[in-house]
């Protein structure tokens, strides 16, 4: 998952001031509420630029799937990580597509914590499983290899997060 919901942590403002600045005034975020900007794909993505990674691919709450690396390019968005055995394959992003859907991960996030907002929409998932069998007929993918960024970097990435339908996507 990702979201914006650091996007005015004090930190992340001062190392990026002068691209944010930019960034807000041609996106126009007077016009967004401070509460859906954590959920704007824009921002979302203007994240993960500003941090030098990328996915091939962002769903967003609507289910509206966003292509934004091409599947032949590396997408850096698994940073260290290894397969889960028995597979062990290192260095994920040298082979691996990666999705990202607009979320937050409930330690982070009140309220997907308290379910004021699901973690994930009923579109998200519908445009996944779109997404997903697209991709694995396209590329022969079993679904024994779909996996989180928490099966990939545990310790470090703790997405897709406790409230993610597993069960829902590997059907």
């Amino acid at each position: 998952h990702i979201s914006a919901i650091n996007w005015k942590d004090a930190s992340f403002q001062e190392e990026f001031k002068e691209d944010i600045k930019d960034f807000e005034a041609e996106v126009g975020v007077c016009d967004i509420d401070p509460k859906e900007r954590k959920y704007d794909w824009r921002f979302c993505k203007q994240i993960l630029e500003l941090y030098g990674v990328s996915a091939h691919y962002m769903i967003e709450r609507n289910g509206t799937i966003r292509q934004l690396v091409q599947d032949k390019d590396i997408a850096y968005h698994a940073g260290t990580s290894v397969m889960p055995d028995p597979d062990g394959r290192e260095d994920v992003n040298e082979f691996s597509i990666g999705i990202e859907l607009v979320s937050s991960h409930p330690d982070d996030d009140l309220d997907i914590e308290n379910a004021i907002v699901p973690a994930y929409t009923e579109s998200q998932y519908d445009a996944l499983e779109i997404l997903l069998t697209h991709l694995c007929t396209k590329y022969s993918i079993p679904i024994t290899k779909i996996v989180g960024h928490e099966d990939i970097a545990p310790g470090r990435k703790k997405d897709p997060g406790p409230f993610f339908k597993w069960q829902r996507i590997r059907r």
